[in-house]
């Protein structure tokens, strides 16, 4: 039952907070997932200039 409360207190203390607009790009770029082979090839753009895709 402690741990429930201390939990709650917790919860509700993060309310308050707020990201700033550079925070949350930040976590954006980071959790982004990646592409799935063969497309990351394609991110870099060396790969590409070499092996254009298919039209």
């Amino acid at each position: 039952m402690r741990c429930s409360a201390r939990r709650l207190r917790e919860n509700l203390a993060a309310v308050g907070w707020e990201l700033t607009p550079e925070q949350v790009a930040r976590l954006d770029v980071a959790s982004r997932p990646k592409r799935p082979y063969p497309h990351w090839l394609y991110e870099g753009g060396g790969f590409a200039q070499l092996n254009p895709p298919m039209v």
